[in-house]
């Protein structure tokens, strides 16, 4: 059965549970919903995003009469929901449900709860989508401090965040502080994983051995070179 079928199936054994589950208790109760937000992933992954976007809908809506506001079950689906409307072109809508959530979740969990900057992510990621590269750029620099005053800088997360940061920077044209991250990142990493010749930390120096040479620095971005030619191919 290759993975086309697969779907199919399990839309039918997931439509079955769903009609189970109504029947057993009810159409807004807790098991049903979760259900009705798998159907919606299968619909997503079947690139039915139509489908997808009215199940998720339903189901937010439902959780927002239930629940207090920014509860982290309401901000998960409307994840879910915004990167539904962004596949279907409704990236202005998508960003304006982010930034609800947003406001929810720093009243109710606080700016620097796992749920909040995850959403703040989300933003980012969609306002890029939208051509809107400085206000991402501005989501991006709100999380990675959030993620730095929390978890700590040197939490894998937090250099996670760094590096998008650093990607962020670059593509928005500050180029300079975009190799400073990164490299502070990549220093970062190499702490973690007790050297620069770890697996995790090799796409780094790549990618900064790249900034340098288009940013002229010949001289250290050849010594980054250097060192990746040093590293076994087994390491790679």
């Amino acid at each position: 059965m290759d993975r086309g079928d697969e779907l199919a199936a399990r839309e039918v054994a997931l439509g079955l549970e769903i009609e189970e589950h109504t029947l057993r208790f009810g159409a807004d109760h807790h098991e049903t919903l979760v259900s009705m937000i798998a159907l919606a992933a299968n619909h997503r992954e079947r690139s039915d995003f139509e489908r997808a976007r009215s199940i998720e809908a339903h189901v937010l809506a439902t959780l927002e009469r239930d629940l207090v506001p920014g509860h982290p079950h309401i901000l998960t689906v409307a994840r879910n929901l915004a990167v539904t409307m962004s596949q279907l072109g409704e990236r202005a809508k998508s960003a304006e449900l982010l930034e609800r959530m947003i406001e929810a979740a720093n009243e109710a969990l606080g700016h620097g709860h796992a749920e909040t900057i995850v959403t703040i992510e989300h933003l980012s990621s969609c306002l890029r989508a939208q051509g809107r590269c400085e206000e991402a750029l501005q989501q991006d620099e709100n999380a990675c401090w959030l993620l730095t005053r929390t978890l700590g800088e040197s939490d894998p997360r937090t250099i996670a965040s760094m590096q998008a940061l650093a990607n962020a920077r670059w593509d928005t044209g500050n180029r300079s502080e975009a190799r400073g991250l990164l490299g502070h990142a990549m220093v970062l990493l190499a702490r973690v994983h007790g050297g620069m010749t770890h697996p995790e930390v090799l796409p780094v120096i790549r990618v900064l051995a790249q900034m340098h040479q288009q940013g002229g620095d010949l001289e250290f971005a050849s010594m980054l070179v250097e060192l990746l030619k040093s590293v076994p191919l087994e390491e790679e």
